[in-house]
C-alpha cells in the first residue's frame, strides 16, 4: 500500500466511526507501525484536514471534515486539471492559491498509476492566455462581500472617463470579454448595473448589509441575458 492509498484509508476509517480511534487501532487495521500512523496524521493535518487528537483518547475528524470519500476516473481528473489551468489564467491570487491547495490534496491521494496517466495526458494541453492582473483586482474582496452579504463602495470611471462614486449590492462576478465584471444592484441608479473591475478606482466593503432581498444574479440574467445564463460562470 502506497502512502497516498494509506492516507485515503485513514480518512475512510475515521469517517466511518463516531468515536475517537486510537493510533494502535489504525496501525492494526492498516498493518503498519504506530509511528507510521503518527506521520500520516501529521501529513493529513498539513494538507488541511481537521483531525482532532487527544492523548489517551485517539483521533477523530471534526464534523466539517466528515465528507464522503470521492473517486474520480482518469477522464474526470483530466477535466479537473485542464479546468484548473483555465481558471488560473484569469483568477485572482487568492482563488488561485486555493485552487493549488485543492489540486495538491487530490494528487496526494492518487495512486501512482493515475498520477502518471494524468501527467501524460496533460503534456499536449496548453493554456496560453494570461490576463493582466489589474483585470482581476478586487475580485477576492467582492467575493468576500457577497459571502458576507454586505454592500461595497467604490469609485468608477466609465468608458467616457466620467468618474462617479457608487454603492452597490454585489451579486456576482462574470468573466467575459477577457475581463472580470461585477454584477450588482446600484443604489445610485436604483437598477442592475455591470462594472468592469479594471475601471474601479478603489473598493471598500461596508458594514451595511444587503438592502434588497428581491434582487439576485439569477434575476439579472433572466431579465437582461436570458439566452446567456448557461454561458456565464458566476462566482
Amino acid at each position: 500500500m502506497t502512502k497516498a492509498e494509506r492516507l485515503l484509508a485513514i480518512l475512510t476509517y475515521l469517517r466511518g466511526r463516531h468515536r475517537a480511534v486510537r493510533a494502535q487501532q489504525l496501525a492494526d487495521h492498516l498493518n503498519v507501525s504506530v509511528r507510521t500512523i503518527y506521520r500520516d496524521i501529521e501529513s493529513l493535518a498539513l494538507q488541511g484536514v481537521d483531525i482532532q487528537g487527544e492523548a489517551g483518547v485517539g483521533y477523530r475528524l471534526s464534523e466539517g471534515d466528515s465528507l464522503p470519500p470521492l473517486s474520480f476516473t482518469v477522464d474526470e481528473l483530466e477535466a479537473l486539471t485542464f479546468g484548473a489551468r483555465l481558471v488560473k489564467a484569469c483568477a485572482d491570487p487568492e482563488l488561485t492559491q486555493a485552487l493549488d491547495q485543492a489540486l495538491q490534496k487530490i494528487r496526494s491521494v492518487l495512486p501512482a498509476k493515475k498520477q502518471h496517466e494524468i501527467e501524460r495526458r496533460r503534456a499536449p494541453m496548453l493554456v496560453a492566455t494570461q490576463i493582466d492582473t489589474s483585470l482581476s483586482r478586487y475580485a477576492s474582496d467582492i467575493r468576500h462581500a457577497i459571502q458576507q452579504e454586505r454592500l461595497v463602495q467604490f469609485g468608477y470611471r466609465d468608458e467616457h472617463g466620467t468618474e462617479t462614486e457608487r454603492r452597490v449590492q454585489p451579486l456576482g462576478l462574470v468573466y467575459w470579454g477577457y475581463c472580470w465584471h461585477l454584477v450588482g444592484w446600484c443604489l445610485l441608479r436604483e437598477d442592475y448595473r455591470v462594472f468592469r473591475l479594471d475601471r474601479l478606482q478603489s473598493l471598500l466593503e461596508l458594514e451595511q448589509p444587503f438592502c434588497r432581498e428581491d434582487v439576485s444574479m439569477g434575476d439579472y440574467l433572466s431579465q437582461y441575458a436570458p439566452d446567456a445564463q448557461t454561458d456565464f460562470w458566476a462566482l
